[in-house]
């Protein structure tokens, strides 16, 4: 027996070689995925072999929201993430570990939470535990964290992800100075010297001076507060390129969709005239979309759709 807790938690990664996908397809679904309860089963087994007790905790990550159905629009999903946080405590020493995971939840009654919590300790373990599946790779997985048709019911948020007030309804999109960018008719070579033209939401400006001070959440973003904000919609961008394999169409490129969609769920033509509280937030709900099961999929879906 290990005579020390990291050692024992090493032995995890050699008794738990992969947790194979035995979901399978024709439950509404067109993959194969991995089950909590066969995740919860192997390491459930190991901790008890190995005298190690788990604490699970589960925490809201932003506020419930809702997701509409194509098949059933005045039914809507109800839906939420939830963030759960497993301590591994040695039983012998008290000594502890933790690690945590994502999960969301949609349903038509009063099972979303339950749902999110289900994928959230899934994946707070396979974190853990570092646990892959037989190929060695994920897919999305649903893990009943939808109803069996849900995939096929998504269509973008009954409201926008920003509520602001503002129509969304605007003539084109501009950059961040108010030039029309009339990138559906250019050519990808064309796009790129446009952009290289003009400030990008994903291009970093120079250092700000010293001297200057981040900006109050109601007032417009300081140099410094952008730069942190452009950071963040690169990481954004980048998530939706490689998870959501949201692409170049029409002449656009990825970080111009993001902006257009942008500017459409603000309903507004000028970025620039985006509060940092503003900014803040819509990043917040981006992320918080994101961490859904399957979410950066589907909020590919929801930018190419404000693109077309």
């Amino acid at each position: 027996m290990p005579n020390t807790f990291i050692q024992k938690l090493v032995t995890g990664y050699k008794a738990i070689e992969f947790v194979g996908k035995m979901g399978k397809k024709g439950t509404g679904l067109n993959y194969d995925w991995v089950r909590a309860a066969d995740v919860v089963n192997a390491v459930r087994q190991f901790l008890a072999d190995n005298g190690i007790y788990a604490e699970v905790n589960f925490e809201f990550v932003g506020a419930p929201y809702t997701i509409a159905r194509a098949k059933a629009p005045d039914a809507p999903f109800s839906a939420l993430n939830v963030k759960c946080t497993v301590v591994l405590v040695d039983a012998e020493t008290g000594e502890t570990r933790t690690g945590s995971g994502l999960g969301s939840g949609a349903d038509t009654g009063d099972k979303a939470a339950y749902k999110a919590q289900t994928g959230a300790l899934k994946y707070a373990l396979r974190n853990a535990f570092l646990i892959p599946d037989e190929k060695g790779q994920d897919e999305p997985e649903a893990d009943a964290m939808l109803d069996e048709n849900a995939l096929a019911d998504y269509a973008p948020p009954v409201t926008p992800l920003v509520d602001n007030g503002l129509t969304a309804n605007i003539p084109d999109y501009t950059d961040f100075h108010g030039t029309e960018a009339t990138t559906e008719s250019m050519t990808p070579a064309e796009t790129a010297a446009a952009e290289a033209a003009t400030p990008s939401l994903i291009q970093d400006d120079p250092e700000p001076a010293p001297a200057e001070q981040s900006a109050q959440p109601d007032s417009l973003p300081t140099e410094a507060d952008m730069k942190v904000i452009r950071e963040e919609i690169r990481k954004i961008s980048d998530n939706l390129s490689s998870e959501g394999k949201l692409a170049p169409s029409n002449g656009k490129r990825v970080n111009v969709k993001v902006k257009c969609f942008t500017q459409k769920e603000f309903g507004v033509a000028d970025l620039g005239t985006l509060t940092k509280a503003q900014w803040e937030g819509f990043i917040q709900k981006l992320k918080a979309a994101g961490a859904m099961e399957n979410g950066w999929v589907r909020l590919a879906a929801a930018v190419n759709k404000a693109n077309e």
